[in-house]
């Protein structure tokens, strides 16, 4: 049996989305993200039935000096609730910068307009996924569980390392 029974990834973006999939089902199920981190902790609580052992793989975000400092700040406090949420949960997560699952999924550009590269990615979810409905506000989180779920397959030593200390037995 294997240690995880359920895999979420997450693009933390107010327009972002929420990706999961239980273990020995069909499909991947995809939801807009939660306006809030009550909203995201009452998904949470939803979708993880007794006896689940999740794991969560969430994009890091970094705050960028072009950011407006309103949006910036405001964006940073939603993330930090969502990392709040995870961890009050007691949930394990690993956080992935977006070069990581970009680059891991071989699917990085360099020097891409943010447009162009959001509608190619939207178009590699697509395909990759084809019995889900994909658009631009759930490709990346889709592109992340697939990260995730191929990490777990192939290179469970990533996840363990990345893993916060008190989750490290779950393999």
């Amino acid at each position: 049996m294997k240690p995880y029974n359920l895999l979420i990834g997450i693009d933390p973006g107010k327009t972002g989305a929420i990706v999961y999939h239980y273990t020995g089902t069909q499909g991947v199920e995809a939801v807009k993200m939660p306006k809030d981190g009550h909203q995201f902790r009452d998904f949470l609580k939803r979708i993880i039935r007794p006896g689940d052992k999740p794991i969560v793989f969430i994009e890091r975000v970094h705050i960028r000096p072009t950011d407006g400092k309103v949006s910036a700040a405001k964006f940073k406090s939603h993330y930090d609730n969502l990392i709040f949420v995870l961890e009050t949960l007691n949930l394990p997560f690993v956080q992935i910068v977006p070069i990581t699952w970009q680059k891991g999924l071989h699917i990085w550009k360099k020097g891409e307009e943010k447009k162009d590269r959001k509608n190619r990615f939207k178009q590699i979810a697509a395909t990759r996924h084809p019995n889900l409905k994909v658009f631009l506000w759930n490709s990346d989180a889709l592109l992340i569980w697939e990260f995730g779920w191929r990490q777990l397959k192939s290179n469970k030593s990533w996840v363990l390392e990345r893993l916060p200390n008190r989750e490290k037995g779950m393999f």
